[in-house]
């Protein structure tokens, strides 16, 4: 009845059937199986089987599974165990287990930052905003000069890119030299997921004539929490910018090194002020 109704109003594809018992009672065997195990007798069609009980509670008797549908193939691959008597079979743990990892292979990727924001090249009248999400996703934006008698953020300027991309990329411009502003990106997906991040702050490159303030780091490579500090550190210094003098992380191909090692730890100064590798 089961497989039929799967069959008429679903599919194997989207459809996993398992049956099974969670325990045995009695020890269910053929006649005659003390000491040695004997198989039930099939006496035919309408007669009760040669058996016999051998307990009145529950046993540790291995019990039938029937896997049918889409992810049967685990379970077959994780029966290595093998009796004698019933063949290959796999640990009671491993069915609710399966189920759980099919299923959270099942789920989409949801829409997250991978990468938060952070700056590169500010100008006196520019800067540029970039971000990386786990999956496609339209992206913006939203930014405005600080304001001296606000409590809180004005963000009153928007920049949009209507394709759906990964890495985000905006060069905020128009902007006014040696000024304070606040920004904050949005990324939606495809089904209309939105995510944004916290409001950050930057200000853009000062007047040829002005004072200025750098930090200089180096050696940053794996040591994540080193860094963290020191990033944590210098922000608190409130430089205009920064310079990296080399060995930004170990293997300069390794993606999760950057995103690890060094993205996330120095986001706290990365997404209000710009990092220039020399």
């Amino acid at each position: 009845f089961v497989v039929d109704w799967v069959e008429k109003n679903s599919n194997w594809d989207e459809t996993l059937l398992i049956v099974t018992a969670d325990h045995e009672c009695g020890y269910l065997t053929g006649p005659g199986s003390d000491p040695t195990w004997r198989p039930l007798i099939n006496n035919g069609a309408g007669t009760l089987p040669g058996m016999e009980w051998h307990a009145g509670d529950h046993t540790n008797q291995l019990v039938p599974l029937f896997v049918k549908g889409n992810g049967e193939n685990e379970y077959y691959e994780k029966a290595r165990s093998n009796d004698p008597q019933k063949g290959l079979f796999l640990d009671n743990t491993d069915i609710p287990n399966t189920v759980r990892e099919l299923w959270k292979k099942n789920q989409p990727e949801p829409l997250k930052f991978v990468v938060k924001p952070y700056l590169q090249m500010a100008t006196t009248q520019s800067i540029r905003v970039l971000w990386e999400t786990s999956i496609p996703a339209q992206s913006s934006v939203l930014f405005g000069e600080a304001q001296f008698d606000s409590e809180e953020a004005k963000l009153t300027q928007r920049m949009e890119n209507a394709d759906f991309r990964t890495m985000h990329e905006f060069e905020l411009s128009g902007l006014s030299p040696e000024t304070d502003y606040f920004y904050r990106t949005v990324s939606m997906d495809e089904k209309g997921k939105k995510i944004e991040s916290d409001i950050y702050s930057f200000k853009t490159a000062v007047r040829e004539d002005s004072a200025y303030a750098f930090t200089v780091f180096s050696d940053t490579q794996t040591n994540p929490p080193v860094w963290g500090a020191i990033a944590e550190s210098a922000w608190r210094e409130r430089p205009n910018f920064a310079l990296h003098a080399g060995d930004i992380v170990g293997s300069g191909d390794n993606k999760q090194q950057w995103v690890n090692d060094f993205l996330q730890p120095g986001h706290v100064f990365m997404s209000r002020i710009p990092i220039y590798a020399i």
